[in-house]
């Protein structure tokens, strides 16, 4: 069995509009851990690994609020029901299989990564 991991890793880039166009590729903050390429990687609740990804290359969205979105996808063999998920240089979120069904949506705020709200 296989599962799907996909989501993305968002940083604020600006609250008054000002940067790169939508879509546009994106540089972080100097002071945000984010980083294109960072690998993910995904166990199982007994920390055995499951697989790995990468973040892709930031792109800009938002309007007023623009952050900078890394996107991953990626799949892993697994049929548990509880999962963590690592991106480099964060400590480790956990997460139940309807949670990454339904896709993981992260933000960046001020070196702590918490699921986006």
């Amino acid at each position: 069995m296989t599962l799907a991991i996909n989501g993305r890793v968002s940083v604020e880039l600006s609250t008054d509009g000002k940067g790169p166009s939508i879509g546009k590729p994106c540089t972080v903050p100097p002071n945000s851990k984010v980083k294109a390429g960072a690998e993910l990687r995904v166990t199982d609740d007994a920390g055995k690994i499951l697989g790995t990804g990468a973040l892709a290359p930031g792109r800009a969205q938002g309007h007023t609020l623009k952050s900078c979105e890394f996107t991953f996808d990626f799949k892993v063999s697994g049929a548990a029901e509880k999962y963590v998920l690592t991106v480099e240089g964060f400590p480790p979120l956990p997460y139940t299989r309807e949670d990454i069904r339904r896709g993981l949506f992260l933000w960046e705020d001020e070196g702590t990564l918490a699921p986006q709200q």
